[in-house]
């Protein structure tokens, strides 16, 4: 069973208490303190955990933790959200993460947490005698990469499990839908910012949350195969003004390199192989009054906040934004809003059993 944390131990400064105290339900509190222990190294629920490993009875990454086994250096196979989480662990522990290894061509040669990403084709003779901690969500790929390792000549050993739900499980049901949850409801002539509209479900969601009565939805969305998902739904479905653009959402109007990878994480890097146009909310809406805001973007949440920041201080829309990306996350997207108006009342919700469906909700 996972060990009990107390608030004290969650709340070591004064921002994390005055987060924590803002925190409007049960559930919202609970998720802030497993993550923030997580965050600051508290990783003993994790450790103690009895959640059986079923993934090709591969060894749990526990055992590599506890073990320390510290003439093996690792190799973290997964560098997206779950593979982030796993470093974040793995270095917390002062355990040896030499880099990355992931099956998307558009991360090789790319830096991920300021490690490199190796090809699986360089893999074992580059790192034959590393511990491989498999470090994704899904079962199907899980058991693909591991197949890869072992017909590679990895052993069985030097394979661990390091997908989400074991390193980083959330202890309540995921439940609802973004837009279903009780402290949300419609209001009259809704504008609506989409920044990571990836294939448009969650346009979707929206104009069936508003009934189809909204004013305006603009969608942002950077990766170009994702943006022809994203205008294929918004035809499809005969969707009515949805201004879409294929931009990314930052603090400013400017270029960036960018990994595109089709999918759920492309993302902005100093090491990408594209190049994308980005924009501010606030110059995106130029003055017009803005309802309701969400952000899945890839770590860039942040920026794109202080590119909102007059849409926020002037309209206070509400705001769903992700806190997955990156660990610091928990803390810092909260304490920025905060700092831009302080009659938010903020709730959590997890959409997943990890830390991978995680979003903050600023109401």
């Amino acid at each position: 069973m996972s060990k009990t944390v107390s608030t004290s131990n969650c709340c070591g400064t004064e921002d994390l208490k005055r987060i924590y105290e803002n925190l409007q339900d049960l559930e919202s509190k609970n998720i802030f303190k497993q993550i923030v222990n997580f965050v600051n190294g508290e990783h003993d629920y994790i450790i103690d955990s009895t959640v059986l490993n079923t993934r090709k009875k591969t060894r749990p990454l526990q055992e590599l933790i506890t073990n320390k086994d510290a003439h093996r250096k690792i190799i973290i196979f997964g560098a997206g959200t779950c593979g982030r989480w796993t470093h974040h662990l793995l270095k917390s522990y002062e355990l040896p993460v030499e880099g990355f290894c992931d099956n998307s061509p558009s991360v090789y040669g790319d830096n991920h947490c300021g490690l490199p990403v190796v090809a699986p084709n360089e893999l074992y003779a580059l790192h034959k005698n590393s511990a491989i901690a498999i470090s994704v969500l899904a079962y199907q790929p899980f058991v693909e990469i591991y197949n890869d390792l072992i017909s590679m000549g990895f052993l069985h050993d030097q394979i661990y499990d390091a997908s989400t739900p074991q390193t980083c499980a959330i202890e309540n049901e995921p439940g609802g839908g973004y837009f279903e949850q009780p402290f949300i409801t419609p209001e009259q002539e809704e504008v609506f910012v989409d920044a990571g509209s990836f294939d448009g479900a969650d346009i979707q969601s929206f104009y069936n949350f508003c009934h189809g009565k909204h004013k305006m939805i603009y969608a942002l969305e950077p990766d170009i195969t994702n943006y022809e998902k994203t205008l294929n739904n918004i035809e499809n479905n005969k969707l009515e003004r949805v201004l879409l653009i294929n931009k990314g959402a930052w603090s400013c109007d400017t270029t960036r390199k960018f990994n595109i990878m089709s999918g759920v994480s492309s993302k902005l890097t100093e090491h990408g192989k594209h190049e994308v146009h980005l924009t501010s909310i606030d110059s995106m809406l130029n003055g017009e009054k803005v309802s309701f805001i969400k952000m899945n973007i890839e770590g860039a949440e942040t920026e794109a906040l202080k590119g909102a920041a007059i849409a926020i201080k002037t309209h206070k829309p509400r705001l769903m934004i992700a806190l997955h990306h990156k660990p610091a996350d928990i803390y810092e997207i909260p304490m920025f809003i905060e700092s831009l108006s302080n009659e938010y009342k903020f709730y959590i919700r997890s959409f997943s059993k990890c830390f991978a469906g995680l979003f903050l909700y600023a109401v």
